[in-house]
């Protein structure tokens, strides 16, 4: 499934064309295009920010002169930065197209994309035309000319009779029942450049030949002496996709070197390209550690922003980091409470008010009473925002420090609904003896619901007979053992259902028996796989979050998601495709490719390597009657089907039936 998303606006990144010289009067850039016209090119958006075109790629393809085809579950194009409808603030896309956030212009100032950047600006400085345009009025009556402020003025009255034409590369005023496709005197050369035309009040006369050994000169408007040669010896230059650095020999451009695909052109050499072209990244060091803009050739452009914390760049380089160990916790004007995690700042609780958040306390968080405390010996509990759950005061941890937050206690239901006009709110409902609600069995009593039991993945809820009633065919674990649900209810399959000691009954895999260490041995510890922090369940690793910086391996069976690295560290990708190198900074990473056909294989918490490709990691496969698991590239065997009766297919016990 494919969305289309329409650009008004591209993203900043590109670098601004040269001003005019400047002497004691302020120079104003000369703009190129009408900002926010867009176009599409080889699925490349480009977008006019006045004084040049901004680039950026679409995910999938071009839909049209001015949309990009989006993947399945985005709502933007990642990195876009826009002006918003009203032209009062910049949104952002986020980096996976999946969310945008809008910062509003400060003190009237309005969203400027007229300067080759999009930013806030006092609405007089914003610059809308170049003092030689004029363009039609919206019912084409009258005329309207460009300003000194190089803003568009009022319309004049074409007259009786007349109409604004601007069918023509300038709009001017014609008489009824005609147009023309230029201004009076434009000057233009034919294609074979030795012919020239005017225009004229009815338009473009005939192509007229120069005089023999004289070219037409656009610029100069006249037929004139040929150049003598096409460009300086010595001199150099980019070819216009910058693939290749030319050289000028004979008077002739040549090619001087092609660029590598790690390297783009730029002032005449091939130079490794140190971002994404047109995309802003962070980079810089020190107190230069910002936002930049990167040129087209891939190398750094001006600066967008500087970072406001020491921890600068995150590890992906996209963004600079929000906030530090200096400063864990903040208040929004909303009253939302929030925690800095790894670097980036994270909404935490809803607290309902400014005054219900706090910080510079030795609990911070929402300012609610939770079990536990001196008085009141009951937790506070509050109805949310919606009156559709009940929700309970608690502490909880975030990066091993304590703060006060709400917690969902209870979902009303479907049809219930949360009062709290009582001393102690509560889920009201229906007289309805049995209701499932997210597949758990509640009940109705007295008004109120009341959990009965969570039905689990296996079971289904059902509210008819009140109870979780388990899905037939369906294996669960139950105290070690593989049970087998036969017409609604749970049984021994046969005298093998029991897990034999050295073994695990493992609920992850479809609730059978495997060795203990089939991939680890203790149960809760951590690993790191890629930036996929994983923990030890049954004998088998199950993933917990993706590190938005670094997967570290503290210890053995110990691991955590961590803004630094330990330097001169090797781990692997989560794709398995590089080695990926911890650099002397501590917070960056440099990634060394695989050879085709092989995989990278952490070999313990400091190395890897890369290996000739056996298997893809966490993949299932079927060996004879066992099923497999693919492990730091080797197959690892897990269960034999035929103990349960059943036959392997696609790296899984099935009914023989069923094959």
């Amino acid at each position: 499934m494919k969305k289309h998303y329409c650009l008004l606006l591209a993203c900043v990144g590109i670098s601004l064309l040269a001003n005019a010289c400047q002497d004691d009067t302020v120079s104003v850039s000369t703009l190129v295009c009408t900002p926010m016209d867009v176009k599409c090119e080889s699925d490349i958006l480009k977008t006019c920010l006045g004084t040049s075109w901004s680039e950026i790629p679409c995910p999938s393809r071009c839909r049209d002169a001015h949309s990009c085809e989006l993947d399945e579950g985005q709502i933007c194009v990642a990195g876009h930065v826009r002006c918003n409808e009203a032209h009062t603030g910049i949104v952002r896309c986020s980096e996976d197209g999946m969310r945008e956030t809008e910062d509003l212009c400060p003190n009237n100032e309005v969203c400027d994309a007229s300067g080759g950047t999009i930013k806030c600006s006092n609405p007089q400085d914003v610059v809308e035309c170049n003092l030689d345009q004029k363009k039609c009025s919206a019912d084409k009556t009258g005329l309207i000319s460009c300003q000194e402020n190089r803003q568009w003025g009022d319309a004049v009255a074409c007259g009786e009779k007349k109409h604004c034409d601007d069918s023509g590369s300038v709009a001017q005023c014609v008489p009824d029942g005609s147009s023309v496709d230029c201004a009076l005197n434009d000057f233009k050369c034919s294609d074979t450049g030795d012919a020239y035309a005017r225009c004229g009040e009815t338009g473009w006369g005939e192509f007229e030949q120069c005089p023999q050994g004289l070219v037409c000169d656009a610029v100069a408007k006249d037929c004139v002496e040929p150049p003598s040669e096409v460009c300086e010896d010595g001199s150099i230059q980019c070819s216009e996709d910058l693939s290749e650095s030319q050289v000028c020999k004979n008077g002739k451009w040549t090619t001087k070197e092609f660029c590598p695909d790690t390297s783009l052109c730029d002032e005449g050499e091939c130079k490794p390209m140190v971002c994404r072209p047109n995309v802003p990244f962070c980079g810089g060091s020190g107190k230069s550690t910002g936002m930049y803009e990167c040129t087209p050739s891939g190398q750094q452009g001006a600066v967008i922003e500087y970072c406001q914390t020491i921890m600068g760049c995150n590890a992906d380089h996209t963004a600079c980091y929000e906030c530090d160990g200096n400063k864990k916790w903040e208040c929004t004007e909303d009253g939302v409470f929030r925690g800095c995690v790894e670097g980036f700042w994270k909404d935490l609780e809803t607290c309902g008010h400014k005054d219900s958040c706090v910080t510079d306390v030795k609990e911070p968080g929402c300012t609610c009473k939770y079990a536990g405390e001196m008085l009141p010996t009951e937790p506070e509990i509050r109805c949310d925002a919606d009156d559709a759950k009940l929700e309970v005061c608690e502490k909880k941890t975030l990066n091993g420090s304590t703060y006060i937050g709400w917690d969902v206690q209870q979902d009303c239901g479907e049809k219930g609904k949360c009062v709290s006009t009582s001393k102690t709110p509560y889920c009201k409902c229906e007289n309805k003896k049995y209701i499932c609600t997210a597949n758990t069995l509640q009940e109705c009593k007295t008004g109120k619901l009341e959990d009965i039991q969570p039905c689990s993945d296996n079971e289904k809820c059902d509210a008819e007979n009140g109870k979780c009633q388990c899905i037939d065919g369906r294996h669960e674990c139950q105290e070690m053992t593989s049970m087998l649900c036969k017409s609604g209810e749970w049984v021994k399959e046969n005298n093998d259902s029991a897990c034999t000691r050295g073994e695990y009954c493992n609920d992850y895999i479809g609730g059978f028996c495997i060795p203990r260490n089939a991939v680890c041995q203790m149960d809760g510890e951590t690993a790191c796989m890629g930036n996929n922090l994983m923990t030890c369940v049954n004998g088998l690793y199950e993933p917990i979050q993706t590190c938005s910086a670094h997967c570290v391996v503290e210890s053995v069976g110990s691991a955590a998601c961590s803004i630094q690295c330990t330097p001169e560290y090797l781990s692997c990708s989560s794709d398995h495709a590089y080695i990926r190198a911890c650099n002397n900074d501590g917070l960056t990473t440099t990634d060394k490719p695989c050879p085709p056909d092989h995989r990278c294989v952490a070999t313990n918490g400091k190395s890897a390597e890369c290996q000739p490709k056996v298997c893809d990691e966490g993949t299932y496969t079927c060996s004879e009657q066992t099923v497999q698991i693919c492990y730091q590239n080797k197959w690892i065997d897990l269960v034999t089907c035929e103990r349960y009766g059943m036959q392997c297919s696609g790296g899984a016990c099935v009914p023989k039936a069923s094959i």
